[in-house]
């Protein structure tokens, strides 16, 4: 499965290459996407090439927060009631990154003292994989369900936002 970065784009979503089958990137120069969008000719070169991954900046450059949790971690919250509302996600290699709208300030972590067992937050000055990038381990990463009219990126739940850091 390809990166679509044309529709990565058209969500909003900052996406920046990535080596083939790599979660890191080469150098700490995909920063400069926090700071701007890539242009359509870094677009149409990334999409000319099938052997790279993808990021997405997460936090207010995309507007969006990602919670990252594992399989085991979801079960969980949702058997204990937790509220975790319907939102795009997608599929890792052993959970979920969940995509909710930035909140509007500054989400750098959540705070290891409110931190539940095998989660973590993707904001301001982090990424997540993009979907179509491919986990070393071969897996592949892929919305299920992906953004749509129908489905838009949720506002993050109020315990979420309680256990974020704000700086």
């Amino acid at each position: 499965m390809a990166i679509d970065w044309a529709g990565l784009a058209g969500l909003g979503l900052r996406a920046f290459a990535l080596p083939a089958a790599s979660k890191a990137p080469r150098t700490a120069g995909w920063t400069i996407y926090a700071e701007r969008a890539p242009t359509a000719p870094e677009l149409e070169a990334w999409s000319a090439r099938l052997d790279l991954n993808a990021g997405i900046v997460t936090g207010a450059p995309s507007g969006v927060l990602v919670l990252d949790l594992t399989e085991a971690a979801l079960r969980s919250a949702l058997a204990s009631g937790t509220e975790i509302p319907e939102t795009p996600r997608v599929r890792t290699l052993t959970g979920w990154h969940l995509y909710f709208q930035h909140p509007g300030f500054a989400c750098r972590r959540i705070l290891k003292a409110n931190r539940p067992a095998d989660t973590d937050i993707l904001g301001d000055g982090r990424y997540a994989m993009a979907p179509g990038s491919i986990h070393p381990s071969g897996r592949l990463y892929e919305w299920d369900p992906a953004p749509s009219e129908a489905l838009p990126f949720a506002p993050a739940p109020a315990w979420l936002l309680a256990r974020i850091e704000r700086r």
